[in-house]
């Protein structure tokens, strides 16, 4: 699963037809020529169609330049997670003042917070604290001023710093597996990284999962999964 945001788009236009990529991608397929516009293979109603049935701007985030790259499968966005059967849900922190008071609470019990902190997912968790610190930049190719980007990285350093030292290692579904199969119920609260709803049903690991709003409440990280055409397929739409 770590290969879907990681291996690079090149090699995976060369071997298949089909993709399953995420919409930062679609920069790199406009200026490279890897994929196949979708304006050109399906007709612009069932285009239409298929973006007024997607939920928020899923379908839009695949819009590159004027032209659509990949056709949504699912959406996502970054959450927090917690073990409803060692924590209540009200309890849970609404803000990251109130996150700091929660992991000094969880300490005094003997429990633990964790995350999702490999590169790939730090880097998603610093874009969602940027939109929250009101500090994101809204044009393409620019980034965050030096005082903005400190700013962003101190919240990152003091969240990760209350987390296990296993979360530099997670990316979300290794986070879920650790909860989800904590037998002692040690490890019992995320408070951000991409939702898999598999883990909150019934009978999937030992202990389901609930999952909630992130400190803060707002400007989560776009995520989820679209279907791609490469360009050398050889039989197109």
């Amino acid at each position: 699963m770590k290969d879907f945001g990681d291996t690079p788009l090149l090699e995976l236009a060369r071997e298949f037809d089909l993709l399953i990529i995420d919409h930062p991608h679609c920069g790199e397929a406009a200026h490279s020529g890897q994929l196949l516009p979708l304006n050109a293979l399906l007709p612009a109603s069932d285009l239409e169609q298929l973006a007024a049935e997607t939920v928020g701007p899923v379908y839009q985030s695949y819009c590159y330049g004027g032209q659509q790259w990949a056709l949504p499968i699912d959406a996502a966005c970054q959450v927090g997670c917690f073990r409803p059967d060692r924590v209540c849900a009200a309890e849970l922190p609404q803000t990251w003042n109130q996150f700091q008071v929660f992991a000094e609470t969880c300490r005094r019990r003997g429990q633990r917070i964790a995350m999702a902190l490999c590169p790939t997912d730090t880097l998603c968790s610093f874009m969602t604290l940027a939109a929250q610190l009101q500090v994101a930049p809204n044009e393409p190719g620019t980034w965050l001023d030096e005082p903005d980007f400190t700013q962003v990285v101190e919240l990152l350093r003091h969240i990760s710093a209350q987390c296990l030292p296993e979360s530099l290692q997670w990316n979300p579904i290794q986070l879920y597996e650790a909860m989800a199969t904590d037998t002692e119920g040690l490890l019992v609260y995320s408070p951000l990284a991409f939702g898999y709803t598999n883990y909150a049903r019934s009978g999937y690991r030992v202990y389901p999962l609930s999952y909630t709003g992130i400190p803060g409440r707002t400007q989560a990280l776009l995520g989820g999964a679209g279907i791609a055409v490469s360009a050398t397929a050889n039989n197109r739409i």
